[in-house]
């Protein structure tokens, strides 16, 4: 997946960011009850790779409740390879969102012997670019882990 051009991005519930750079996280917790998450994953393993749905948790907030959709442009993803996962979720947010956001995204080679978690940490941050809101901040990957879940 070419990630370096700008392209559109399409959510489960028909939301379209146009003009997108596929190399950044893209969260819009705006408007109403719904949180748009969408970020980029890659295959660390030496197997083609199949991606589950993903799970999603913001910090201190039990999700067990909420309404969740996913899509992941290339759920069969060759080592090294990158694809995107875009989660869109219903809840009530109290206006603007501005606690952490958590996405996890467990995948397995073809046989199921290596599985991998790569999970991501978005932040609204204080921020100067361009993509940053009215107040000031943008929402911006402060953390990527890949953990091998093989052993476990």
């Amino acid at each position: 997946m070419n990630l370096s051009h700008r392209y559109h991005l399409t959510f489960p519930d028909g939301f379209r960011v146009e003009n997108w750079d596929g190399r950044r996280p893209y969260v819009y917790a705006v408007e109403g009850d719904r949180l748009r998450v969408s970020v980029v994953v890659r295959n660390v393993g030496e197997g083609l790779a199949l991606l589950s749905s993903p799970a999603v948790r913001l910090e201190g907030t039990r999700l067990a409740s909420y309404s969740r959709t996913s899509q992941i442009r290339y759920p069969r993803l060759p080592p090294g390879e990158l694809t995107r996962v875009n989660v869109v979720l219903v809840e009530r947010l109290p206006g603007t969102q501005t606690r952490p956001i958590h996405v996890s995204v467990d995948y397995t080679d073809l046989s199921g012997r290596q599985r991998t978690r790569a999970e991501f940490q978005l932040a609204r941050v204080p921020s100067r670019a361009r993509t940053s809101d009215e107040d000031g901040y943008a929402w911006l990957v402060t953390g990527v882990e890949y953990t091998d879940l093989t052993a476990r």
